[in-house]
C-alpha cells in the first residue's frame, strides 16, 4: 500500500530523474523498501502461518501495524526532502 504511494510520489516530486538523491534521502527510500518487504511478510506469511495461535496472530498484527506507522513517517519525511 505505502510503496505504491511512495513510488508515485517520487515520480511526481523528483521531476529530474537524472539528479542524484542526497544520501539521507536515499537511505530513507532504501529503508522504506526494506520495511515494505518486511510488512508484506508479516501480514501475508507470518500471520497466516500462526494458524490457531491467537497470541501469535495478534503479535504479528501489532508488529505490522507499528511498521506501517513507521513507514508512513518515513514517507512523509522523504516527501519533504524531495519537494
Amino acid at each position: 500500500m505505502y510503496i505504491r504511494r511512495f513510488c508515485y510520489t517520487v515520480i511526481v516530486i523528483n521531476s529530474n530523474p537524472q539528479s542524484m538523491l542526497d544520501n539521507h534521502a536515499y537511505n530513507l527510500m532504501s529503508q522504506i523498501v526494506e520495511d515494505h518487504r518486511s510488512l508484506w511478510r508479516m501480514r501475508d506469511i507470518y500471520g497466516n502461518d500462526s494458524g490457531e495461535c491467537a497470541d501469535c496472530r495478534e503479535l504479528w498484527k501489532k508488529l505490522a501495524d507499528s511498521r506501517e506507522e513507521e513507514m508512513g513517517l518515513m514517507v512523509r519525511i522523504l516527501k519533504e526532502h524531495l519537494g
